[in-house]
């Protein structure tokens, strides 16, 4: 029954119109984060190129921060989906455990957002290949296309990162059965994250601030500190150390 529910959560959200508006927008913040100047997501400014490993990791983990109310859009509505359209009678009359029917919707809802967020790679890509050609970007600004260093972050930071507020905002949803208090936590995780972010910055000790931001932006911060900007243009961020226990603590 885990696999039915699954397969159908996937099949009902691939066909949906949202799904690739979703898409589309993280595209195209992460093309134009990539292209203009008016838009950055921080990061080294200087001689880093606009598709370093550095500049990559910050804008993924930046949207998918700043990206929570896309993901509690997606992972919230399974559940309630079932409620509002009345549903849920013949869903609990079905020889299925609790498990089956929660975690085929979860994972079939998880699946969807990654493949959302998948357009924040898609738009850089893009951006760093044709910026040049047509001037957006400077030639020596644009660096040589390294695959690894968009697979990297995107394993380590956006996937990570989709787990933690999607199973707050799914949980929430199967809690209350109201998908005003969903929105509603996505507004308080969002604001709390951003005033906890400002506390961490103030705290002196910087090792304990990094593991303790959930989206790993402060830990970004800490590891390439002190990189110069040559490093930053070939070096990835190593998945050790405060990294790797940020990754596993969140």
């Amino acid at each position: 029954m885990f696999k039915n529910i699954f397969i159908f959560e996937i099949k009902y959200r691939i066909v949906r119109p949202a799904t690739y508006v979703y898409l589309g927008i993280f595209f195209l913040l992460a093309f134009l984060g990539t292209v203009s100047d008016s838009i950055q997501f921080g990061g080294p400014a200087g001689n880093t190129f606009r598709n370093s490993p550095i500049i990559i990791a910050n804008i993924m983990g930046i949207l998918t921060a700043f990206g929570m109310l896309v993901t509690s859009a997606i992972m919230s509505t399974p559940v309630y989906r079932d409620f509002e359209h009345n549903t849920h009678h013949l869903f609990f009359t079905l020889p299925m455990s609790k498990g089956s029917y929660l975690g085929g919707r979860f994972l079939g809802s998880f699946v969807i957002t990654v493949l959302v967020f998948a357009g924040i790679p898609l738009g850089i890509m893009l951006g760093s290949f044709i910026g040049p050609m047509f001037g957006w970007i400077e030639p020596d600004k644009a660096g040589p296309f390294n695959l690894i260093a968009y697979v990297q972050p995107f394993v380590t930071l956006v996937i990570p990162n989709i787990l933690f507020s999607g199973a707050i905002f799914f949980a929430l949803a199967s809690l209350t059965r109201k998908i005003v208090y969903t929105y509603l936590g996505n507004v308080i995780l969002l604001v709390i994250y951003i005033w906890g972010v400002d506390q961490l910055d103030n705290l002196d000790n910087k090792m304990l601030a990094s593991i303790l931001d959930p989206f790993a932006l402060s830990t970004i911060g800490e590891i390439t500190r002190y990189w110069t900007p040559a490093e930053s243009n070939v070096q990835l961020i190593p998945v050790t150390g405060l990294l790797l226990l940020n990754r596993v603590l969140w």
